[in-house]
């Protein structure tokens, strides 16, 4: 009497492997996707931190200390009355050019950037909003939320 012998896989078998296999590429494909795009939402925070903290040292380091009281805004301004960078400018004419060289930044560097600076005393909230909503892929407020994420710094003068 003859026995039968195994001598490979079968079919199911191999189905079986590559279905699992598929099923973990897809899990890492995901995670990878994901990742990218925490990632650039980190990139974005940063930034808004960092155009945060500069529109504070250049309130700081306006030597004007009564234009230095002039940084509120509450849209961001069209122009500036005069080019500092190549000329020499007052103490209010420095407000003026920060004001809008610092707008500029916010609006090239962030996706759908704004900005405004409030005044409370001797404090300033320097406020920098951007459109987040690709890191949880809602777009145009689909699912409550609408996207914008907003920093806010805090700086005593």
């Amino acid at each position: 009497m003859r026995t039968a012998k195994q001598t490979g896989a079968s079919l199911v078998e191999v189905m079986v492997a590559l279905f699992v296999l598929a099923i973990g590429l897809l899990g890492i494909l995901a995670m990878q996707s994901k990742s990218m795009q925490f990632n650039q939402s980190a990139h974005i925070y940063s930034q808004a931190i960092y155009l945060a903290n500069d529109m504070a040292e250049r309130i700081r380091s306006n030597i004007d200390a009564d234009a230095r009281k002039n940084y509120a805004m509450a849209q961001m301004p069209a122009a500036a009355s005069e080019n500092c960078q190549t000329s020499a400018c007052s103490g209010d004419q420095l407000v003026d050019w920060d004001k809008y060289t610092w707008s500029e930044n916010v609006k090239r560097l962030l996706p759908a950037g704004e900005a405004e600076i409030k005044a409370e005393d001797d404090y300033y909230t320097i406020i920098v909003r951007f459109d987040d909503s690709r890191v949880d892929g809602k777009v145009n407020g689909v699912g409550g939320y609408n996207g914008t994420k907003e920093y806010a710094l805090v700086v005593e003068f």
